[in-house]
């Protein structure tokens, strides 16, 4: 979310950084519930603007292993 583009779009958050992250999130969640190594994923964005419009953002960026 973001107040007002001065920032930048809401999307832009969503960094390299913060994609590593979720990937090891979700590299735990399948250790968790022993998932195979092949299932299928896809990492959706929502991003919200301070007038409260929303844009869905799907398949945003794929999985990345680790390093």
């Amino acid at each position: 979310m973001r107040k007002d583009k001065k920032q930048g779009y809401p999307c832009e958050a969503v960094d390299q950084r913060k994609q590593h992250k979720i990937c090891r999130t979700f590299d735990y969640f399948r250790m968790k519930y022993q998932l195979d190594d092949f299932v299928s994923v896809r990492f959706d964005v929502v991003e919200v603007s301070g007038d409260g419009q929303c844009h869905w953002i799907k398949n945003a960026f794929e999985y990345q292993d680790a390093i």
